[in-house]
């Protein structure tokens, strides 16, 4: 799914490597902030001045200015963006078809009628594969199954890579109807491709592909890659016929098809089969332990399972055991369970069992979440590992993290054991605004470089990393600052999210008289990375009519032409 390369290309994402550097993906909640309103002290005039000097070269800024194929007055109308997104499919530079992707899946059946017509011209086109293989990615991740035609018109076409494509989309998609089609394909497909193909008849007809893979396992068993992962897929089947089947057949069967075909049957009440289960969980082999626990948490036997999380040898088991019964629905007997393996000498199985109880509210394992934080480095990230689900959910919880890793930076508890920069690291995991703040602040005063980045932006990429309520205070600050420099750094880390919010702070950055003319093309290249296409480029066209900068304008107008220029 590549595109053809060309003009200027955008610079690599925002790089927050490492644990500690990555944003909360939890959900957090909104919770007020009382001190939010009092500005900060901005920089003096004649320091915005000089930093303002300097974004030309700021190197989130300097490659927007660069020669490009379209510097002229970007007319193009912007009224109804679908056709410009599809021209995106088979010419489009590759973050532009990137995100002409991503909007043209949500729109739906909205986007259809001109997919329709664009694969209608690729498929006649002997160079079109590729541009095909764009197309129907969009449709196979629509939510609609409306395009379902365009993935089955493609099954016709030579090339593997494009019925492929339209393979994976109809195992989201497919109908009954598909499951010959399907099967037509059996015979000329790679072995790859047969796996794929399984996958999508099971989606077309469950019933059909039950029975099909009965029939295979009473067979000489050719083609197996068809029915790769098909024992795990079927084995929750409630259908007698086939369970009478799985009983005759998993006997004389090996590897993972015996024990979830097993599984499926001790499931249905065959005390037999599950005594059979149980004696091979004690096996000496630890893989075929692992195999058979997996087989029967996939049934929805875990409770089989849960001893081994005490008595199993093997520490990998014991760890896949704490994951399935942390998927359990919440009870007395699961968290008896998961308060066993905290005691567990290995401290990948602990941290699995203290994460789960931490976040149902489990009082001792939020505190020896805390007490980890006063540790080494590694023990810091595993704290933070244990009390991240818990501290999303409870903000309450979440103050008492930034409060401890406060005091610690600051040693009131102890002698600092890691570096600093890691403490506020981890303080950026806290998914509040005090967090936001905090690291803000310091902002304010750091200088030199951090990590080969200037210590200012550095901090507030880390105060981005605090969650939707800790980049909602940031983009607040952005009124208070004089420095335009720093007001792009503002601009950087509150819009680590693509939302409302963060689009409608990146328009009016756009928009407010007091933006320099690189500030705005900055917010215009954040933008048009955010969409939709249909609010960003109508915006973005009246900004750039106004932008007389000489360097900046023709910038402008580059970047509208690569993202909302209909190709030829």
């Amino acid at each position: 799914m590549t595109a053809r390369s060309g003009g200027r290309r955008h610079g690599a994402g925002l790089d927050t490597a490492g644990l500690l550097l990555l944003a909360c993906a939890s959900a957090c909640g909104r919770s007020h902030d009382p001190v939010g309103k009092t500005p900060f002290p901005s920089s003096s005039p004649g320091a915005a001045e000089g930093r303002a000097r300097d974004l030309a070269s700021d190197d989130r800024i300097a490659w927007l200015l660069a020669p490009c194929p379209h510097p002229e007055a970007f007319l193009a109308d912007t009224g109804d963006p679908v056709a410009v997104l599809v021209s995106k499919l088979a010419h489009g530079q590759l973050d532009p078809l990137r995100q002409a992707k991503t909007e043209l899946a949500q729109m739906g059946e909205a986007a259809l009628p001109e997919l329709r017509r664009f694969c209608d011209r690729e498929r006649s086109d002997p160079q079109g594969a590729q541009h095909l293989l764009n197309a129907l990615s969009v449709v196979g991740a629509m939510e609609t199954h409306a395009g379902r035609d365009l993935l089955v018109a493609a099954l016709g076409q030579p090339e593997e890579t494009v019925r492929m494509e339209a393979v994976r989309g109809l195992a989201r998609h497919a109908a009954p109807e598909d499951y010959d089609r399907l099967m037509a394909l059996v015979p000329i497909a790679s072995s790859d491709a047969l796996t794929a193909i399984g996958g999508a008849l099971e989606t077309a007809d469950r019933m059909r592909f039950e029975d099909d893979f009965v029939a295979w396992l009473a067979g000489p068993r050719q083609r197996a890659s068809l029915w790769i992962g098909a024992a795990e897929r079927v084995c929750d089947t409630s259908r007698p016929e086939i369970l009478a089947r799985f009983r005759e057949i998993y006997p004389h069967s090996e590897g993972d098809l015996r024990f979830y075909l097993a599984a499926a049957v001790a499931r249905a009440g065959d005390a037999e089969t599950l005594a059979e289960l149980r004696a091979a969980l004690k096996d000496e082999n630890p893989t075929l332990r692992s195999l058979v626990a997996r087989a029967l948490e996939r049934v929805g036997l875990t409770r089989e399972i849960a001893p081994l999380l005490w008595e199993d040898r093997d520490e990998a088991l014991r760890a896949l055991v704490a994951r399935a019964v942390a998927a359990l629905p919440p009870s007395q007997e699961t968290t008896g369970w998961l308060r066993k393996g905290t005691d567990d000498r290995a401290r990948s199985v602990r941290i699995a069992c203290l994460a789960v109880l931490a976040e149902r509210g489990d009082a001792e394992a939020r505190d020896q979440g805390l007490l980890l934080l006063e540790g080494n480095r590694s023990d810091l990230e595993y704290g933070i590992s244990v009390l991240r689900a818990a501290w999303a959910k409870d903000t309450a919880l979440a103050a008492r993290a930034l409060d401890r890793l406060e005091r610690l930076r600051s040693g009131q508890i102890q002698p600092v054991r890691v570096e600093v920069s890691t403490l506020d690291r981890a303080i950026a995991q806290v998914p509040l605004a005090d967090a936001a703040r905090a690291l803000f602040e310091r902002a304010q005063t750091a200088s030199g470089d951090i990590e080969q980045l200037p210590a200012y932006r550095w901090y507030l990429m880390q105060a981005g990393n605090t969650g939707p309520v800790g980049r909602a205070w940031l983009r607040e600050r952005w009124a208070d600052e004089v420095d335009p420099a720093r007001r792009v750094d503002i601009a950087m880390a509150g819009t680590y999210d693509k939302d409302d919010e963060s689009r409608a702070f990146l328009l009016r950055i756009t928009e407010d008289e007091r933006s320099t003319p690189l500030e705005v093309l900055y917010a215009a290249n954040l933008l048009v990375h955010q969409g939709p296409a249909a609010t960003v480029a109508p915006r973005l066209k009246r900004v750039t009519l106004r932008i007389a900068d000489p360097r900046v304008r023709p910038a402008l107008n580059c970047l509208l032409w690569q993202w909302y220029g209909e190709e030829p």
